[in-house]
């Protein structure tokens, strides 16, 4: 099977590497590139044009992972095949940090119960371009930026 992160140079050049479904390409990237303790304690927030703005829940990880901001954005770039961040900045937000903890929890509940249907309603015509990619994982990564993206409007009211 291919690895999905591959077509993500050719998804960021169709959005014109704009808007929210870029940003959860990013957010994608960034689950893939970090683990343990650290997928637990840092969570990217939102993209700034070319900044990565990531949450942490307090100082003493803000310090821990300050350094680290250079060499995550140069693996995530390497992840999505461009350029696309440049610098990571680290803000307290403990609870952004639980808040991404909650959901993580619930999307694998979810999952596991019910085969990953998605907490918005996909539109049909987005759901017709997502039937026309052939390979299964990237149709299933294309439909979880999608909802993702549709969450987040419905969170902020967009």
């Amino acid at each position: 099977m291919i690895d999905v992160l591959h077509a993500f140079p050719t998804i960021l050049r169709l959005l014109d590497a704009d808007g929210a479904a870029a940003e959860q390409l990013v957010f994608v990237a960034w689950r893939r590139s970090v683990d343990g303790a650290m997928a637990e304690n840092v969570v990217p927030v939102r993209m700034d044009g070319k900044r990565l703005i990531a949450a942490v829940p307090n100082e003493t990880w803000r310090r821990q992972v300050a350094d680290l901001g250079p060499a995550m954005a140069a693996k995530l770039n390497f992840l999505l095949g461009t350029a696309y961040v440049s610098f990571i900045e680290f803000q307290i937000d403990p609870s952004a940090v639980q808040a991404s903890r909650s959901r993580r929890g619930s999307e694998n509940l979810r999952g596991a119960s019910s085969g990953g249907s998605f907490p918005v309603e996909i539109d049909p015509e987005l759901q017709a371009a997502a039937d026309a990619i052939q390979d299964e994982s990237l149709r299933s990564t294309f439909l979880a930026a999608a909802a993702g993206s549709l969450a987040r409007n419905e969170r902020h009211g967009s």
